[in-house]
């Protein structure tokens, strides 16, 4: 079980004071130009795995992971 060191009440409006970055605007806007120049060929396809169910989701999960 996690400790922590402050009430719920007190976790739960927390707000730690971070300054941010001198150049944190500038990043970003270089960062999202720079993405926005890759080539992306999404494709999605359906895969039947046999589970349905959130639940069978999760057992087939649980014994793939069994398995090594």
């Amino acid at each position: 079980m996690p400790l922590y060191d402050l009430p719920l009440a007190e976790l739960e409006t927390y707000r730690p004071e971070v300054p941010e970055p001198e150049d944190f605007d500038g990043f970003w806007a270089r960062t999202l130009a720079e993405a926005r120049t890759v080539e992306v060929d999404v494709r999605l396809a359906r895969v039947d795995t046999g589970a349905e169910a959130r639940g069978d989701l999760r057992r087939h999960l649980r014994r793939r992971s069994r398995r090594g």
